[in-house]
């Protein structure tokens, strides 16, 4: 059965919820307002440096988090995520994730704002309360960082050939966008973000973001057109469409 030939999925009566870094004080304030969420998991950033390896740890968490809390159903606070989550399989419940390209979209509130982003300022690299806490977001601290990583273990010429790599990698980017969910006090975020587009010489812009996307995936109930539902049996794949991701069976071995 394909739960995406249903126009609505139902709340469950126990949801768990696994979240990227990125998204953890946004998950966390959200989720005390749902009492069916009995288990908020966060995992780290830096599996998004090897999709594999992401892969691997989301199916060893679900694994984890169905035998300790028995929830009818897993929220993943995720997107595509450079191909992350392809391959990620519901085991004993159904796994529910947004149709987003990346975090980015969690943001926005939808892929169509986040498509007709990209389609309109392609050059956009986006900045978000999360993103800036990791120390992965472009800016003066973390080259200077890099720099001193690079020189510890390489000569000067070889360090600053790497820092130069490292720079031409962002070379396509025009503009630093900040978003965020209007939680708490994101001045210092914003100030940050302001500070990396001025060093790096690009345009600055503050978007108004949309938590709207984020909450109903953790209330539910889901819709088809935002929500890929993932049924035992299933795993997700890249649909290379506007849907973004698709579940289809699970091959056989042998």
């Amino acid at each position: 059965m394909d739960a995406n030939a249903a126009t609505l999925f139902p709340q469950p009566k126990r949801l768990a919820v696994l979240a990227c870094e990125v998204l953890k004080q946004e998950v966390e304030l959200f989720a005390k307002d749902c009492p069916h969420v009995v288990a908020v998991e966060i995992m780290e950033m830096n599996l998004h440096e090897q999709p594999l390896g992401m892969r691997a740890a989301l199916l060893k968490k679900i694994a984890q988090v169905e035998a300790r809390h028995q929830p009818d159903a897993i929220a993943l606070v995720f997107g595509l995520c450079g191909c992350g989550l392809i391959g990620v399989r519901a085991q004993g419940c159904p796994v529910v994730v947004a149709r987003a390209h990346d975090c980015v979209t969690l943001f926005l509130g939808s892929k169509e704002t986040y498509l007709q982003r990209q389609k309109e300022h392609p050059e956009t690299y986006w900045f978000t309360p999360g993103w800036n806490q990791t120390g992965r977001a472009p800016g003066p601290e973390k080259f200077a960082k890099l720099k001193q990583e690079y020189t510890e273990k390489f000569d000067e010429e070889e360090a600053d050939y790497l820092i130069e790599q490292e720079m031409n990698g962002l070379s396509t980017y025009k503009t630093a966008a900040f978003v965020d969910l209007g939680i708490g006090d994101a001045s210092e975020h914003e100030a940050s973000a302001k500070k990396s587009a001025e060093w790096l010489g690009w345009n600055y812009q503050r978007e108004r973001g949309d938590r709207k996307l984020l909450i109903d995936l953790l209330t539910g109930p889901w819709d088809a057109e935002r929500f890929l539902i993932v049924l035992p049996g299933h795993e997700i794949q890249n649909s290379a469409d506007e849907m973004v991701m698709k579940a289809v069976p699970v091959a056989k071995a042998g």
